[in-house]
């Protein structure tokens, strides 16, 4: 069933309660009463859009008054901190003598402490710089010394200037110091260096004996008598003697072929490597780390050999050189 939107009509009946009062009919069609819902609607979305203007004003108006409230707050509080950083600025000036002072103090153990470093490095005698750099009179006291002197009172502007002075010459003292230090700590790295130098360096001889049976160079090879290049030292020892490695490093390889018989081989760093031959055993692996005078190995007479000896060789820059410049 179709509703007539413009014919049809909707009747409202008001009976009262006085049976003396007429009743009310009330005709209206569908049309009219959606235009009035539809009215009401749009009035009650109007009020709610204008209720939630004033909301949002009341609401900016709370936020300008908490936001201005913030920055007397802030204000008030950068006030505030700056009173008390310049307190605390007033109270830094009166303990900045004392820490300068300490800072001083400081240093100069740093520097006794290099000190002792290097001398402990070098061997040699500790200087008397420090000491006599160190200030004031407190050391005469406790050695018993005299001191004495009539007692004058000090003013007040007398200890602000003696003050000034003071730490203007502390001042001046902590960067000598300084520069002491920065002095001291290079030559310490300097001293270093050269030891660690001195480590890699193979310049001890591998065995005891001093007994050299081929040299270094051109010869006549023991088997075919033709001449030929030798690139190491053979040194005559007894046969299972300990072999020392010459400097710190690392073992590169180890390893038995026809010639060299049982062999290793050192890698010093800074271009420089050993090599000893004809082993009778090896005691150490490929990768092992090795010091100076460390045992690595036993004499023989392995590989291409005529009797018990070792073939001491010594690399630079993948070359063989004579070992005999390094050998103390």
């Amino acid at each position: 069933m179709k509703l007539n939107w413009g014919k049809n009509k909707l009747t409202f009946v008001i009976i009262p309660d006085n049976a003396h009062r007429p009743v009310v009919q009330l005709r209206f069609t569908p049309l009219v009463l959606y235009g009035a819902a539809v009215v009401l609607l749009g009035l009650l979305l109007w009020s709610l859009y204008v209720y939630g203007l004033r909301i949002e004003s009341l609401s900016a108006n709370a936020m300008m008054l908490q936001t201005d409230l913030n920055g007397k707050t802030s204000q008030f509080v950068q006030e505030m901190a700056v009173k008390n950083k310049t307190i605390e600025q007033l109270q830094t000036e009166v303990i900045r003598l004392s820490e300068q002072a300490k800072e001083v103090q400081t240093k100069i153990e740093e520097v006794k402490k290099l000190e002792e470093d290097l001398r402990s490095i070098t061997g040699g005698e500790p200087s008397q710089a420090v000491a006599s750099a160190t200030p004031g009179n407190s050391d005469y006291a406790s050695r018993g010394l005299g001191l004495g002197g009539e007692m004058i009172p000090v003013k007040p502007e007398d200890i602000v200037k003696l003050s000034e002075e003071t730490m203007v010459q502390l001042g001046g003292l902590t960067e000598q110091m300084s520069e002491l230090q920065v002095h001291l700590a290079q030559t310490r790295e300097e001293v270093l260096h050269k030891q660690h130098l001195q480590r890699i360096t193979p310049d001890m001889w591998p065995i005891d004996s001093r007994t050299i049976t081929s040299p270094f160079g051109y010869r006549k090879d023991p088997f075919t008598f033709r001449l030929s290049f030798h690139s190491g030292l053979d040194i005559a020892e007894r046969e299972n003697t300990r072999v020392k490695v010459t400097a710190d490093g690392v073992v590169e390889s180890t390893g038995y072929d026809n010639s060299r018989g049982n062999n290793i081989l050192v890698d010093h760093s800074n271009g420089i490597k050993t090599w000893y031959m004809h082993l009778n055993k090896i005691l150490v692996s490929q990768g092992d780390k090795v010091s100076k005078g460390d045992y690595i190995g036993l004499v023989g007479s392995t590989g291409r050999s005529t009797g018990s000896h070792l073939h001491y060789e010594v690399l630079k820059q993948g070359q063989s050189v004579d070992p005999r410049p390094y050998l103390k």
